[in-house]
């Protein structure tokens, strides 16, 4: 690397070696994929090669943040990295625990999108970056807070990324340390090892020192071919507000629409060959910032009016959004029509393209939030699955369970729908630890109805 990067990347080793050692608090690296994590969990692997295995009793925890709406490319790459990682660490019998954290299935691009409606993101309502990157982040930290105490958070920013990143790296920084204090969780700490590096000495590192773990794999080569064929910048992983948006990001999501246009997308398709793969993701994509903007695909109600058809409330869906050819007009979520339509698409476009795109268990969130909605049933949503995929079993079990369901209500002069929404409502709370807000929200559901049945007969 030359004398002076030599002497900046040994430097780097000692004081890493240096903070390990002081205590017992566990260590959390944030890992995006990207050039400036990857060069800080080398340098903590690295450093634990070196170290005796009598000093290596602290554990490490490497996690990888995934949306679920990763860049193929990227996730391919993301998960051979992480896989090779996990098998170099037990063969050197490293402390170094390997995870990715991914959204709890309500808080998911596609159940925010496709189920409730949410518009897709814009940088004024960017509702995405804390349910897809802080949230699971956040549990998986808080986590180990619980059990050990305390923590040590090690991430890749870096100082020369823009004076922004300069002023959030010197906040909270602890005199006389390499800490600085985390924003949100008072007993996790935040060390950045390469904060004063400059985007060359990163490359320098990752060119002239492979990865360590299996260096026969040449990853840092295939790391360089990805930022040689995309465009934009690096997404971190996020673990509060203060970091930017990285719409423009080559290592994010493919259906960012918080940027008019996606360079990183645009970036792989011009190289072509495997990458034209992709092609069909970014005119989905485009589609979703094209509706997004189109106010004849919203609603004019949103989730928060008291006077919403047959909507819930949720603090969290009061999002702001306007029409600025129409500044006073209201647009709140996709149209059912939409939201449907958007759904069919994406399952034909998981078909064609091979890729997941979206995951079974976020087919009954969606339609749970249609029903709560539009007092939509099974059907709507069977009939689009078997569009795609063909007569399914899955209707003949619904149908019996649903005949069943009428004579119980029948005999009990009890509305079929009302107890459809009420079985969808407590669906939602199966996979919850706590139960707060079922009982609230189940009599918000028979207020509703009941309302419903009283306008109906007036």
């Amino acid at each position: 690397m030359g004398p002076a990067r030599d002497e900046l990347y040994q430097r780097a080793l000692d004081e890493i070696r240096a903070l390990y050692l002081q205590d017992k608090n566990p260590w959390v690296v944030g890992f995006s994929g990207g050039k400036d994590s990857s060069t800080v969990v080398q340098l903590v692997y690295r450093m634990l090669l070196d170290l005796p295995a009598s000093d290596r009793g602290k554990p490490v925890h490497v996690i990888a943040s995934d949306t679920l709406v990763e860049s193929p490319v990227i996730e391919e790459y993301l998960d051979v990295v992480l896989d090779s990682l996990r098998a170099g660490a037990e063969a050197h019998k490293l402390p170094v625990l390997v995870q990715k954290v991914v959204p709890h299935v309500d808080e998911r691009f596609w159940v925010m999108l496709l189920g409730k409606g949410y518009p897709a993101p814009n940088r004024f309502f960017r509702w995405c970056t804390e349910r897809l990157k802080i949230n699971p982040a956040t549990r998986y930290i808080q986590r180990e807070i619980d059990r050990w105490g305390s923590v040590v958070i090690l991430l890749g920013a870096r100082k020369s990324e823009s004076a922004t990143r300069a002023q959030v790296l010197e906040r909270h920084r602890i005199a006389g340390s390499v800490l600085r204090t985390h924003a949100t969780m008072p007993l996790a700490y935040v060390y950045t090892p390469i904060a004063d590096w400059k985007t060359e000495d990163v490359w320098a590192s990752l060119i002239v020192n492979e990865t360590p773990w299996k260096p026969e794999l040449r990853l840092n080569s295939r790391l360089k071919e990805l930022y040689r064929d995309g465009a934009g910048g690096e997404c971190p992983l996020v673990i509060d507000k203060s970091t930017p948006s990285c719409g423009q990001s080559r290592f994010g999501c493919w259906t960012c629409t918080v940027v008019s246009v996606d360079a990183s997308m645009e970036g792989f398709l011009e190289v072509g060959g495997l990458y034209e793969r992709m092609r069909p993701l970014m005119e989905f994509r485009n589609k979703l910032k094209a509706y997004r903007d189109d106010p004849s695909k919203r609603e004019p109600w949103r989730h928060s009016d008291p006077e919403r058809p047959h909507g819930w409330e949720d603090e969290a869906d009061r999002f702001s959004d306007t029409d600025e050819e129409r500044p006073n007009a209201v647009l709140g979520p996709f149209t059912l029509e939409v939201r449907m339509e958007l759904f069919e698409e994406l399952l034909r476009l998981q078909q064609s393209t091979g890729y997941v795109l979206i995951r079974e268990e976020e087919i009954g969130p969606i339609r749970r939030y249609w029903t709560q909605d539009y007092r939509v049933v099974w059907d709507a949503m069977l009939d689009i699955l078997e569009r795609v995929f063909g007569p399914t079993s899955r209707r003949d079990q619904l149908e019996a369970e649903r005949r069943l369901l009428q004579q119980v209500c029948l005999e009990h002069g009890v509305d079929i729908l009302a107890v459809d929404r009420l079985l969808d409502m407590e669906r939602g709370y199966i996979t919850k630890l706590r139960k707060r807000g079922l009982y609230q929200a189940l009599d918000d559901v028979l207020e509703a109805w009941t309302a419903g049945e009283q306008d109906h007969a007036g």
